[in-house]
């Protein structure tokens, strides 16, 4: 068997033949069958040892080759995946400028109506609306899909889309529990679209004060009122999320809106983040936030965000944080 038969392909030994025929013949025959090198009888130890170091300093070059060729490559892999990194980067940062053209302008009159959009690194599914339905009823909802990126962030405004060119059948856009019942059956998931969003969804009737909604899934809404016994009430309704299950029932809930009201809309990154002092900061802490500060009543949302951000570990919000406040009395 030749020396080469069943080598590796990285051989870490040296062969030399030793023969006492030194013709170019036999050496030739020797380097066909794998001969790295050829000595002849008698053996010079002193030559022996010229041919090992020579054999060690090439193969200390082929190394050598060899990392800087892992090097280059592993350097040409880390500048693809950063040039990938801000192309990724900068559709993100293109996703956020749309759904951020898409959402509706701040108000004053008959109802006055700020917020804050603040997606995060990664984009999410935070969109939100509100609009006039006819000169009495005014439509407020805020929704947040499942997951990040651009599928999440897509998703969210074709739910918008929806919803604003009230394109559900056979629904009557002032029943909250039908709009959900419809979108429920419109965005079902599947095995090829697994996605799925809360929302709280809302109608205020101006000449009458009442207000009328149901929630899939979403954190309460809080309306916080200075002429009330319950300065704050929690507006939650029953509901799974839209997209989980096609039986889900979802039912209306009326509330009567008492003088200087002020109605608030939130996602759950408005307070899942991680504290200054490592716990994790919860709705809990944000309702009272809003109920046991006084001055917080007159508040604009970019003051609240901000008395929010103050809290956070590092100074930026974790996942999509969208606030909405709507002055309804």
């Amino acid at each position: 068997m030749s020396a080469s038969e069943n080598e590796p392909g990285d051989r870490l030994y040296f062969f030399i033949l030793l023969s006492a025929d030194n013709s170019p013949e036999k050496q030739d025959l020797a380097r066909d069958a794998g001969a790295d090198a050829f000595l002849s009888k008698p053996l010079k130890i002193e030559e022996l040892g010229a041919r090992l170091k020579a054999y060690m300093r090439l193969h200390g070059l082929k190394g050598w080759m060899q990392s800087r060729q892992n090097f280059q490559e592993e350097r040409k892999m880390a500048q693809a995946l950063r040039f990938q990194q801000r192309i990724l980067e900068g559709e993100l940062q293109e996703a956020a400028t749309y759904v951020r053209s898409l959402l509706p302008k701040p108000c004053s009159t008959p109802i006055a109506v700020d917020f804050q959009f603040l997606p995060s690194k990664y984009l999410g599914g935070d969109c939100f609306d509100y609009y006039w339905l006819n000169g009495d009823q005014f439509v407020i909802y805020l929704l947040d899909v499942s997951g990040h990126g651009l599928g999440a962030a897509l998703f969210s405004v074709s739910v918008q889309s929806v919803l604003r060119s009230q394109s559900l059948p056979q629904v009557c856009f002032d029943q909250p529990e039908q709009v959900l019942s419809a979108l429920n059956s419109r965005f079902q998931s599947n095995d090829q679209n697994i996605r799925y969003f809360t929302i709280w969804y809302g109608v205020y009737r101006l000449s009458t004060q009442e207000l009328v909604y149901a929630s899939a899934g979403h954190p309460p809404a809080l309306l916080r009122s200075l002429n009330s016994e319950k300065p704050v009430q929690y507006l939650k309704a029953r509901g799974k999320p839209i997209g989980l299950l096609p039986e889900t029932q979802f039912k209306n809930s009326y509330h009567t809106v008492s003088e200087a009201s002020i109605l608030y809309l939130f996602s759950d990154g408005v307070y899942e983040f991680s504290l200054k002092s490592g716990k994790t900061w919860k709705i809990e802490e944000f309702i009272q936030l809003i109920t046991n500060s006084p001055a917080l009543f007159a508040w604009s949302t970019e003051q609240i965000i901000q008395e929010i951000r103050a809290k956070i570990s590092t100074g930026e919000f974790e996942d999509d944080c969208s606030l909405i406040r709507a002055q309804l009395g």
